[in-house]
């Protein structure tokens, strides 16, 4: 009872002060309009003077403006220079390389000279002003590298240049033809011309991964993207992006070559797989039968096998150590010893883990697996997946190591390292020691990659050039961890509705991707000459995701 009472006094409480509340908001509405009147003045002035307040900090912002020449590469930078507190605070801008603010941890200006110091690249510039204020010409430094670098006031920042374009076909070879199927001839009126039109799924695959491909590498702010799509062994689409060499002006062609880093260890277990047919070597061949009598051998290591070693469950440590990681012995006799070497430091000490027991990447167990197939046969890995995988498959332009330029011109893509928020083209020869090359070293086209790709696929099938569909089988079984034979194959997959086989690769100067999906007899293929690997790896999804789904 008393609640209802109580609802009763307040509604009658509220209808009593209905005419108070309407007569007290004429009066709060005048009083906002005076109010409003005023500080609309009140506003203009504050705006005025935070206008003029903008015009002298903009008045007494500097801009600097220049050139980095390093050989072919051209890196436009940007520096700015505002008043502080105390002294001047600054930022570095490399115009070409996404544009971030890099903060200047140190900065010297006077009327002679001009000095910039960013910690986060490691990198110096000094310089002598002139008379007039307006340039200056000093050396930048970085990582041990001395270039002359001029930096002119400016009020803007100039225009780029405009690259250009040099076209290569790309030719295609058996056993990847692209499609001769993939186009119909319509006779649209009387007497008009046939009119070719792509059929309707092969078009709207191209199409997208056209778009696709150069969206993602703006937004991902990739040196290079590229990616190709194979069904059934015909390619079905293809597109890439961006430039060759940073700041060459340069681009990509579709019929570049990409380095592949771990993906080459499928292209390892492959060519073991063919020496075990042959009855070379058996999938239980032991450290001990191809080591012993040439090596001291830590007793834990004599019976690990063949299958344990390349599927990471060996108990080797994941690389060498430095000094190995630093040699760079040439192809041939002289560097089947250097990785006969860096294995026996290795195989004298205890595996990190109890072989078979765990599952632990590491690139010196493909090494290893590698060295025994050396010790066997008596030929260098590099010669061996020359014989058994390349020349089967005719892929001809697959090599190892970084692609390398021509003698005159920029023909092949160069890779990038990331430091910080800013890139830069590395030599063509940077890359891992190729002591372990069969863990990561491999080049190809991306015609070429899917056509090992494919011939995964067709092989688990009956239909495979390189070996039989019961070895195929065996390569594709995951071990621990959903990894079999240079294969991820994970139970599901957040990248596809159906089952897929996947591996990355990357020496942190280039990045690749291989994905099967063998329900529909496809192959999807991404690379980039970019080091970033976080970037590439979300494109690369992004470009499977878009086919897969």
């Amino acid at each position: 009872m008393r609640s209802n009472e109580g609802s009763c006094k307040a509604s009658s409480f509220w209808v009593h002060c209905a005419t108070c509340a309407t007569a007290l908001m004429l009066l709060t509405f005048v009083g906002l309009a005076i109010a409003d009147e005023k500080g609309a003045h009140e506003k203009a002035a504050d705006e005025k003077a935070a206008d003029e307040k903008a015009d002298e900090k903009k008045s007494a912002e500097q801009l600097w403006f220049g050139t980095l020449n390093a050989g072919d590469v051209k890196l436009r930078l940007l520096v700015k220079l505002m008043p502080a507190d105390k002294g001047v605070r600054g930022v570095l801008v490399s115009v070409d390389q996404g544009k971030a603010e890099i903060p200047l941890d140190e900065i010297v200006l006077d009327t002679k000279r001009l000095k910039l110091r960013v910690t986060t690249i490691k990198a110096v510039y000094d310089g002598e002003l002139n008379s007039s204020g307006t340039e200056v010409k000093g050396t930048w430094t970085q990582l041990g590298r001395s270039m002359k670098l001029t930096l002119r006031r400016v009020e803007k920042i100039p225009e780029p240049p405009q690259p250009t374009r040099r076209n290569r076909p790309q030719t295609l070879k058996p056993p990847f033809p692209c499609r001769s199927d993939h186009a119909k001839v319509e006779i649209t009126q009387e007497g008009a011309a046939p009119i070719k039109r792509p059929t309707s799924d092969v078009d709207s695959v191209a199409n997208r991964l056209s778009m696709l491909v150069p969206k993602l590498r703006s937004e991902k702010k990739l040196i290079g993207l590229a990616a190709m799509i194979m069904v059934d062994g015909k390619v079905l689409a293809s597109a890439v992006d961006g430039e060759r060499k940073l700041g060459s002006g340069i681009s990509l062609e579709i019929g570049d070559r990409w380095h592949l880093g771990s993906i080459t260890k499928s292209v390892t277990a492959t060519m073991i797989a063919r020496l075990v047919e042959q009855k070379l070597l058996t999938w239980t061949t032991s450290v001990g039968e191809c080591f012993e009598e040439s090596m001291s051998l830590h007793a834990d290591w004599q019976d690990v096998r063949l299958e344990q070693l390349l599927t990471h469950s060996s108990g080797a440590p994941a690389n060498f150590s430095l000094l190995f990681q630093l040699n760079r012995s040439p192809e041939g006799d002289k560097r089947v010893k250097s990785r006969k070497h860096a294995v026996s430091t290795v195989l004298t000490n205890k595996p990190q883990s109890e072989p078979g027991s765990s599952f632990a990447y590491s690139n010196v167990g493909f090494t290893i697996a590698a060295a025994m197939a050396e010790e066997k046969t008596g030929t260098p890995w590099e010669e061996l997946v020359r014989k058994e995988v390349f020349a089967p498959l005719n892929l001809a332009s697959a090599g190892f190591g970084p692609p390398k330029d021509g003698a005159e011109r920029l023909d092949e893509p160069r890779g990038h390292q990331k430091l910080g928020p800013l890139k830069r083209a590395v030599g063509v020869s940077a890359d891992n020691t190729p002591i372990i090359g069969p863990a990561g070293s491999v080049h190809m086209t991306l015609a070429e990659l899917c056509a090992f790709g494919n011939e995964h696929l067709q092989g688990e099938r009956g239909t495979g050039t390189l070996l039989t569909a019961k070895t195929y089988r065996r390569l594709h079984t995951p071990e621990l961890k959903n990894y079999a034979y240079g294969w991820v194959v994970p139970t599901e997959s957040e990248w596809s509705d159906e089952s897929i086989l996947w591996h990355n690769g990357s020496n942190t100067m280039w990045y690749a991707m291989l994905v099967l999906i063998p329900n529909r007899k496809a192959v999807v293929a991404v690379t980039s000459n970019d080091g970033d690997i976080k970037s590439a790896e979300a494109a690369a999804i992004e470009i499977v995701k878009d086919f897969a789904k």
